[in-house]
């Protein structure tokens, strides 16, 4: 959380950054975009401000939003997906088919989803390289990954029934049933 000097000291920051972009913020502009920062700290905001002045890519003034983006980013999906294939691929000659317990706390949930969905452990370490072409399986893994992933959003992003309500239907049913 910035301190009103530290505040002070940003928008001066980060005014220079916008004029070396050609673009001078309004005050209230200035101010909003700061606000929008301030649960950063001092250290990450300048970070960053430095970072995107000497990227080559950047061609406009930066946005509060690319600034958190730079000191937070967000990994893709398909990049998330990547990383859990790659993490199989790996734990598979690290720890090999006698070593489950050891290579899911690894690879992690994703990427134990779908050793899971694959056979499980030790059948994907018996026939990766025999059965299993390991360049195949990798983007097998890839790809059901990725649905994994978009599943997830689905059903964080859907709205929950209550667990009683069923159950209340259920009940009601019944004492029709009864009557």
């Amino acid at each position: 959380m910035l301190t009103n000097n530290e505040k002070t000291e940003i928008a001066k920051i980060y005014a220079s950054t916008c004029k070396a972009f050609d673009k001078t913020l309004e005050p209230d502009v200035l101010k909003m975009q700061i606000e929008d920062l301030s649960d950063l700290t001092f250290d990450q905001i300048n970070s960053a401000l430095i970072k995107y002045r000497i990227d080559e890519k950047s061609i406009t003034w930066p946005r509060a939003g690319k600034i958190r983006a730079l000191i937070k980013p967000e990994l893709s999906t398909d990049s998330l997906a990547n990383e859990a294939a790659s993490r199989i691929r790996e734990a598979i000659t690290k720890f090999g088919w006698c070593n489950g317990l050891e290579a899911k706390n690894y690879v992690g949930e994703l990427a134990w989803a779908i050793v899971e969905r694959s056979g499980g452990w030790s059948s994907i370490c018996e026939n990766h390289g025999v059965n299993l072409n390991p360049l195949t399986f990798h983007a097998q893994s890839r790809e059901l990954a990725k649905a994994i992933l978009e599943k997830r959003v689905k059903i964080e992003n859907y709205p929950q029934i209550e667990d009683s309500l069923p159950k209340n239907l259920i009940n009601f049913k019944i004492r029709e049933i009864e009557k």
